[in-house]
């Protein structure tokens, strides 16, 4: 099964031949000598064999200040556009804060730089500061090793995430058409720009978060929660975090699936390296449909590249199941 992992499978971190292991709860466990044991200043079991539970309030502080943190950016944002706009366009028309941004990026290149890395910023610094403090080392803590799984399956893994955001977009476009334009207004915003800092604003809203929101989501949060929750329980509540995190309900409903997928992969592989890339093969796959879609009917090369990626997402996503199914669970190691 595709959630089996994390508590679900402390019944295999027991040691052979009925010796005691570190991840087995005290009181499950008779004191060797009852007599013995209820003697004064007797203690049945020594300390370094008694289970200390993960702590998941770190954790969760740690989901909701990025909450915060993203809500206390978004209120702050429009006030940063409007000090920075000169004063002939502050008598305007409120514009929206994305619409806001693209003349002040297109004269202030280093403000659209500031804008994104901001928010990323701020996530990473949660995990990799939270992460600092453990005893295990905070690429440990992270998620950040070689995990269970042979790297060649990291490829399809990140290869299969496209096509869960392509059929969720499709879904909510049949509710709403809120979640195309904002994603047209950052494709506006990304595209456009030529020589190294084109290429610097293509990395922005693809390399960056896919790296830092999954060190503090994939890895700091939920390496945690899974250590002392069921599978399932874990992915769930780190995906709703996650969600929240993105703060528009629409945007948020968007990336929940998708969240879910990359929870599985995570806990499945024991690492977050093919999370890491399935976010930003994702992410790279949203921006580049954005600023080749207006192209797509006067250039049919075009439409057929993107109908090509989309088949080879499905597939790569039916093979992942696969993968995921019938490869053996990876163990991960209570930490206190």
């Amino acid at each position: 099964m595709l959630f089996a992992g994390g508590r679900d499978q402390s019944a295999a971190c027991r040691t052979k031949g009925g010796n005691l292991s570190s991840f087995e709860d005290v009181d499950e466990i008779p004191p060797a000598n009852i007599a013995a044991a209820e003697g004064i200043g007797f203690d049945p079991l020594p300390n370094s064999l008694k289970r200390i539970r993960p702590r998941v309030e770190t954790a969760l502080l740690a989901g909701f200040l990025a909450i915060l943190g993203m809500l206390t950016i978004g209120l702050l944002l429009p006030v940063l556009v409007a000090s920075a706009r000169p004063p002939a366009e502050s008598l305007q028309e409120s514009l929206p804060v994305g619409e806001g941004i693209k003349p002040l990026a297109a004269r202030y290149p280093g403000m659209l730089v500031l804008f994104s890395l901001l928010p990323q910023f701020m996530l990473a610094a949660l995990a990799l500061g939270g992460s600092w403090l453990s005893t295990d080392g905070w690429h440990q803590r992270l998620g950040l090793t070689a995990g269970s799984m042979p790297r060649r399956y990291w490829i399809v893994f990140a290869l299969s995430t496209p096509v869960i955001s392509v059929v969720t977009g499709l879904l909510i476009s049949q509710l709403t058409d809120h979640l195309s334009q904002r994603m047209q207004e950052l494709g506006g915003l990304y595209g456009g720009h030529t020589g190294l800092f084109g290429l610097l604003a293509l990395s922005l809203p693809t390399l960056v978060p896919g790296l830092c929101e999954e060190l503090l989501f994939r890895g700091y949060v939920q390496t945690r929660l899974l250590q002392a929750w069921q599978s399932w329980k874990a992915i769930l509540i780190t995906s709703l975090l996650f969600s929240a995190a993105h703060l528009s309900p629409i945007h948020a409903l968007g990336v929940f699936p998708l969240s879910l997928w990359l929870g599985i992969i995570a806990m499945r592989c024991g690492c977050i390296w093919p999370a890491i890339f399935g976010h930003t093969v994702n992410n790279l796959f949203a921006l580049t449909v954005l600023l080749a879609s207006p192209h797509a009917t006067t250039v049919p090369q075009i439409s057929i590249a993107l109908s090509l990626f989309f088949a080879i997402s499905t597939c790569a996503w039916i093979t992942s199941i696969f993968h995921l199914s019938s490869h053996p669970v990876a163990t991960r190691s209570h930490e206190n």
